[in-house]
């Protein structure tokens, strides 16, 4: 068993228990290992689970800036829709979201500044990337004219918000409520002018239309 198997069960131990419910033995004992092995790999319990805080941080990182690349193509609107239903989804039972809010509202002493800050430096990252794409949309006149951090940093604490309740939705649920709750929003940023096109609600609705 190597470095990697230890953090895959400290995370799932973090998660749960949390750090001070998580003892070195416990981890040692969910990967099949002595105690003393671990320390082959780390000094303390506080490098296992900087190291698990590391991999979250990293791999989150990477899925939001793979899912807010504009290409030519894209359009804002559509864009912030599909980040909003895709961010949910991805939080959704992911026991790396878990650690991470269990961490932040019950940090290990040792950690609890760093930890903080780290999550507020992520967290603004991300709603610069939001801004970007909201100030591109203003641009093109696809979205109201207005402050580009103000809409950013209020779409995110909407989707935050829901991410952080997806415990009280069954997994066939999530996505529709994501959906929803992204299109209340968009609606009040929309352009009018361009709302019709770049609506997949208003397109949907008036497919069905003809239909009838």
């Amino acid at each position: 068993m190597g470095k990697e198997t230890i953090i895959d069960k400290a995370l799932e131990l973090f998660s749960a228990k949390g750090y001070d419910g998580t003892s070195m033995e416990d981890i040692a004992r969910a990967a099949g290992i002595k105690k003393a092995s671990i320390y082959a790999h780390f000094p303390g319990k506080e490098h296992v689970f900087s190291a698990v805080l590391q991999r979250v941080v990293d791999e989150y990182e990477a899925w939001i800036q793979q899912a807010t690349i504009m290409n030519e193509a894209d359009d804002a609107p559509t864009k912030l829709r599909e980040l909003f239903v895709g961010y949910v989804a991805y939080c959704y039972g992911n026991a790396k979201m878990e650690f991470w809010d269990r961490s932040y509202y019950y940090p290990p002493a040792f950690a609890e500044e760093s930890l903080h800050l780290l999550t507020r430096t992520v967290e603004q990252r991300l709603i610069g990337r939001i801004a970007d794409i909201i100030d591109r949309g203003i641009r093109d006149g696809s979205i109201v004219a207005g402050k580009a951090f103000d809409m950013a940093q209020s779409f995110y604490f909407m989707m935050v918000g829901l991410a952080m309740s997806t415990k009280f939705y069954g997994a066939d649920e999530i996505e529709a409520v994501a959906a929803a709750c992204a299109d209340v929003f968009l609606a009040g940023i929309r352009s009018v002018d361009r709302g019709r096109r770049t609506s997949p609600t208003a397109d949907h609705n008036h497919e069905r239309g003809e239909k009838e």
